[in-house]
């Protein structure tokens, strides 16, 4: 189950019931600093515009099916049903467990990456892979606060295999990719690291 969010934008509408403020991804994209124009706005650019939260569930092989949509929830920070972020989110985590159970595996990105979101997986008993900011701290083993790079620094892989590059849009093979198991006691799971040492980037998950 692939976690995914954005925004809707309506840059030109102003009646319509229950807009918000959104950052504007078309905004950004046009003021570009294009050399020898001019200096594009320093603060993000927001419009009119909804938010959304969408569920993809996608199968491990062709045989299940191609992906559905499972889940999409519509939100906005103003008006008489305003809400937020986070407890769209939770609703939509609690609605989850209720009808999947550990059927599924829940994908997050980095923007999930925070101490009560984990706490809560953790107390639905949710099956989870989530990309944890390596500048971020977990507590170890041990009991000391760590960041999450250091607690997996100086492990060897537990095995080798292919990776597939998507930025170069190529396999990483051999012994150049690797993976590292570490437990990691703020979380009750295992950190994993993944390297793709022929690219010269890391990826924590």
């Amino acid at each position: 189950m692939i976690w995914d969010e954005s925004v809707w934008e309506k840059p030109e509408s102003q009646q319509m019931e229950g807009l918000c403020a959104v950052r504007s991804s078309k905004a950004k994209r046009l003021t570009h600093y294009k050399k020898g124009y001019y200096s594009p706005p320093q603060k993000p650019i927001f419009v009119p515009g909804l938010q959304w939260i969408g569920l993809l569930l996608v199968g491990r092989s062709e045989q299940q099916g191609p992906p559905l949509l499972a889940a999409m929830r519509w939100w906005s920070a103003r008006g008489p049903a305003a809400s937020f972020k986070r407890d769209e989110e939770a609703k939509l985590l609690l609605t989850c467990a209720a009808q999947w159970g550990r059927r599924v595996v829940h994908i997050f990105d980095q923007g999930e990456a925070f101490g009560l979101w984990l706490g809560l997986l953790l107390a639905v008993s949710l099956r989870f892979v989530l990309r944890w900011r390596k500048d971020y701290q977990l507590i170890d083993a041990q009991g000391n606060k760590r960041k999450a790079w250091h607690i997996a620094r100086g492990k060897r892989g537990s095995r080798d295999r292919l990776l597939w590059d998507s930025r170069r849009s190529r396999w990483v093979q051999g012994s150049r990719a690797g993976a590292t198991g570490a437990p990691s006691r703020a979380s009750g799971c295992g950190l994993v690291l993944g390297r793709l040492s022929q690219c010269g980037t890391t990826a924590l998950v």
